[in-house]
């Protein structure tokens, strides 16, 4: 694991477990008509760049029986967990990782093939010519399986 990421997600856990706590509890949960997927949303706080506190939507479909075998006590931290490693594999991409700036809304799916969560994360980053562009990234965070 490159030590950028280290030590953003132990920075990244220390900030969840303060936020979550101050903000609501639940996600908002839906199971899909076939009974067989979660319908997951909420709004996410992200750090773009400069360090900033970016509120970001993000929508999952999950299964059901994954779901539950990894959100443990908290799903709300949990969720808050994969949202926030997928934005930092998205920012790691950049070599300017001061100008990420996430887009406000994501969607984010599991992927049966190898077990893990999927996003095609969207954002807007500096160009080798120093232009703000929207480009996406394909990142994916793959839970312990233990």
């Amino acid at each position: 694991m490159k030590p950028f990421l280290l030590i953003s997600f132990v920075l990244l856990t220390s900030t969840l477990l303060s936020q979550t706590t101050q903000s609501k509890k639940f996600i908002l949960k839906a199971v899909s008509q076939d009974g067989k997927d979660y319908l997951l949303s909420d709004s996410v706080t992200i750090e773009n760049g400069k360090g900033e506190k970016i509120k970001v939507l993000v929508e999952a479909s999950v299964p059901v029986r994954i779901w539950d075998k990894y959100k443990g006590n908290d799903e709300k931290e949990y969720y808050w967990l994969i949202s926030n490693m997928l934005a930092l594999k998205a920012k790691s991409v950049l070599k300017n990782t001061l100008s990420f700036e996430p887009i406000k809304k994501q969607y984010v799916t599991w992927s049966r093939d190898d077990g893990a969560f999927y996003t095609n994360f969207k954002f807007m980053g500096r160009n080798g010519y120093g232009n703000m562009v929207e480009t996406t990234e394909i990142v994916y965070y793959q839970p312990n399986s233990n």
